[in-house]
């Protein structure tokens, strides 16, 4: 049978992130398939590399434009669009446009949105790392109260002890030198602060990897408040529940999201855990047999790592060109990824499983985990490209 005889399944995928764009990618040459991928921006954005844009290296680090993914693949037509409504009933989804796209299987895989818990005053004053867009909005303010503050003590307060935190915190030493340097003004001292509920830093990793974490911020002068709540923030201070406000030039926001709202308005087809993830069957099924969730939205072991949403969209684009061969599909098998989190310059501490590696050779599994994310979506003349921009400086 030639591909023109093949009666092509319509697979409409909706979101820009990993999982979205890996999944349209294994199934770009694909006869069996005809792939729409919708997504409002047309690049995929790498946000383990964001911390390093936020302070100072260049943004092409973690942009990959579609056209260097897909090429000229005639099977993946990219609609620039967002998704507001679905109707399961009829299998059709709708755009922001008004188009409406019908489907055979949708896979959504929307990602997160930034969740402020209530609290006053953290939309309006805080600076957050949620997009390229949110990154370079912050690297700007952080470079002019720098120089606003040349010579004198420039305060910095980080909400969230997770990785992104961290990484932030840790570079911003690096980042005032920086300015400094391109702006022919006084260093600027930055100081530091971490602040989170948590009874530990990096509280999802293993209590050894919080140690170690700690004992290098305490090494590069940053403070970390513990077990302490937030209650709200202005334009010149964070105020906690106990204690003293904390003065802050610029506040960060990077202690909480959730996922898509979007799955909220059809309970009937979407079942949600208590972070709002959706609950998938083995299959990485929704209540509907026809749609799927993928990637941070998906209620899964690993959901929210960037190699997680990479395997679930290999597994899932394996069941589909199962399904079309009429071969028996498999259950979905979490694959443990490597957690990475670089604490300074050209250091890391990294989780493997149960071994625990940090310094240099930690920092040689972060950039080992990085090209492997390149090397999923890109020839490998562009990966090393892209890979290589890490330490760019960018016109600041």
């Amino acid at each position: 049978m030639n591909n023109e005889q093949i009666q092509k399944k319509h697979i409409v995928i909706v979101g820009g992130g990993f999982a979205s764009v890996k999944l349209a990618l294994e199934l770009s040459h694909d006869p069996h398939f005809e792939v729409s991928l919708i997504s409002p921006h047309d690049q995929l954005e790498y946000h383990g590399a964001l911390y390093r844009s936020a302070t100072g290296r260049s943004p092409l680090e973690v942009v990959i434009p579609f056209r260097e993914i897909f090429g000229d693949e005639p099977s993946i037509n990219i609609i620039n669009d967002f998704a507001t409504d679905l109707r399961a009933q009829t299998k059709e989804i709708k755009c922001q446009s008004g188009r409406v796209y019908s489907y055979d299987a949708l896979v959504l895989g929307l990602g997160y949105e930034i969740e402020y818990f209530g609290i006053r005053g953290m939309r309006e004053h805080a600076q957050s790392i949620y997009t390229i867009f949110d990154t370079i909005t912050l690297r700007n303010k952080l470079r002019d109260k720098l120089i606003q503050k040349a010579g004198q003590q420039c305060h910095i307060v980080m909400i969230g002890a997770g990785p992104t935190g961290i990484e932030v915190a840790s570079d911003m030493g690096f980042f005032a030198n920086l300015v400094a340097e391109k702006h022919n003004v006084p260093a600027s001292i930055p100081k530091v602060t971490v602040v989170d509920r948590a009874p530990r830093v990096l509280p999802t990793l293993l209590p050894e990897v919080s140690e170690i974490a700690s004992a290098r911020l305490n090494e590069l002068g940053v403070e970390t408040l513990l077990n302490i709540e937030v209650d709200h923030c202005t334009s010149k201070h964070l105020c906690l529940k106990t204690g003293n406000p904390l003065p802050a030039d610029v506040v960060v926001w990077s202690a909480g999201s959730r996922a898509n709202s979007f799955f909220e308005r059809y309970p009937d087809i979407f079942t949600l855990d208590p972070k709002k993830r959706v609950v998938v069957n083995e299959y990485m099924q929704a209540n509907s047999p026809d749609i799927y969730v993928v990637g941070d939205s998906a209620s899964t072991q690993y959901s929210g790592m960037a190699q997680t949403a990479i395997t679930d969209a290999i597994q899932l684009a394996d069941n589909f060109k199962r399904f079309s061969e009429g071969q028996p599909i498999e259950e979905y098998s979490p694959k443990q990824p490597v957690y990475v989190v670089p604490i300074g310059h050209e250091w890391a501490v990294a989780q493997v499983g149960e071994t625990i590696s940090s310094g240099s050779e930690g920092w040689k599994i972060r950039r080992d985990a990085d090209r492997f994310v390149f090397d999923s979506f890109l020839p490998t003349e562009l990966a090393e490209k892209h890979w290589q921009k890490a330490f760019q400086i960018a016109t600041i």
